[in-house]
């Protein structure tokens, strides 16, 4: 069996843990996994998987290439000389450590910088690749896809979301786009809660990147809006990213400054014990104006396994795990409605823990991570072999 070279980003990357789990269960099936970094991240490596090999000892990502709107397909493809032009030193050293090791094949991250470098050594070494896509990176696409996807042996696609984006973009890829989320691995994240019972005042816990993507302005503002609606409630948000001021500032506005509290970036063995004191994981994602929206956020599947109840806004594939049958979702165009909702919930907590045994009960089945990894490992063992 041949090696796998498998590149990534920045690693590792406190809301990218999904990656070191896929490596983890990678290299606990047998295959051969080289993994490289296109640049170190910030945190101490994971255990149970080789330490990466880096193309450029840079933490911070070089400033990105404009390229003026063109059409979509010309401006990636401008895009595409730009960012080969200057990455000429990675793709050369990526290319060489392929050759050297006896990769016979590589597998991409993700559809932006990782993908590009990807597809372009492996031409050049005469060896296969794959890619896998999210959310931002096929949502809004730097790169023609035609470069980026043409030659790619699989294309695996963590929801239905990106999926579908791709394949109504380029119908020829359908054929090798294979829908594989990445799940969890259950034992890491065992049920705590089986019933509900809400705290007085109400908790409401958010997590992930400060970006305006995650949409933690709104969740802000809906606090605002239950409290001034005589809900006693309270928001911890866990993350750090360039948002950070703007939304101190607009729960000062708000008026919610001593309801909202925000801690940052926190190890990951510590959010099952937030997740056991909150009452509620809010999810207040919105889809940007670029198009960019998120995938199915980890956060909801280990709340979801954990017996946390989730409230979310219904974008990208969020809605693909947050029913009505699996938790509660949320418009911020109609805060009266979601002033109903957080009431009913507070007043019917066996409804509410109804739910929560359902969305368990859909985390056990479908997103099992040693599960799904099974198609991914028969998918590289086929082309490396």
């Amino acid at each position: 069996m041949g090696r796998i070279a498998y590149l990534m980003g920045s690693f590792p990357v406190w809301s990218e843990t999904f990656i070191a789990q896929e490596l983890k269960l990678l290299c606990a099936a047998g295959l051969d996994i080289l993994p490289i970094a296109v640049r170190p991240g910030l945190g101490a490596l994971p255990v149970d998987i080789p330490e990466p090999v880096y193309l450029n000892s840079e933490t911070k990502p070089a400033a990105s290439v404009r390229v003026p709107r063109a059409g979509v397909i010309s401006a990636g493809r401008l895009r595409r000389h730009a960012v080969l032009a200057r990455r000429a030193r990675e793709v050369d050293a990526l290319t060489a450590y392929l050759t050297d090791n006896g990769a016979s094949h590589i597998h991409a991250a993700f559809a932006d910088v990782p993908g590009l470098l990807s597809a372009k050594a492996a031409r050049t070494a005469g060896i296969g690749y794959s890619i896998s896509i999210h959310a931002h990176d096929v949502l809004v696409p730097k790169f023609d896809d035609g470069f980026l996807f043409g030659d790619a042996e699989f294309i695996a696609a963590c929801n239905t979301f990106a999926r579908d984006a791709l394949v109504q973009r380029r119908p020829e890829l359908q054929s090798r786009v294979r829908l594989i989320p990445h799940g969890i691995i259950l034992a890491d994240w065992p049920l705590r809660k089986s019933t509900f019972r809400a705290h007085d005042p109400l908790r409401f816990l958010s997590l992930g990147r400060l970006v305006p993507k995650k949409g933690m302005d709104t969740g802000i503002r809906l606090i605002a809006h239950l409290n001034r609606c005589g809900i006693d409630c309270t928001l911890e948000i866990v993350g750090e990213g360039p948002e950070s001021e703007r939304l101190a500032g607009i729960a000062g506005d708000e008026g919610v400054g001593d309801k909202v509290c925000r801690h940052e970036v926190v190890s990951r063995d510590r959010i099952p014990a937030l997740m056991a004191e909150a009452d509620i994981l809010l999810v207040p994602s919105r889809r940007l104006e670029d198009g960019d929206a998120d995938g199915i956020p980890n956060i909801i599947i280990e709340a979801m396994a954990t017996g946390l109840p989730v409230l979310a806004r219904d974008t990208g594939s969020i809605g693909e795990v947050v029913t009505n049958e699996t938790g509660f979702r949320f418009d911020p165009e109609a805060p009266e409605a979601c002033v109903d909702t957080i009431r009913a919930l507070m007043g019917d907590t066996a409804s509410v823990s109804s739910r929560l045994t359902a969305a368990h009960a859909m985390i056990e089945q479908r997103f099992s991570a040693e599960a799904l990894i099974e198609e991914k490992i028969a998918l590289l063992r086929d082309f490396v072999t």
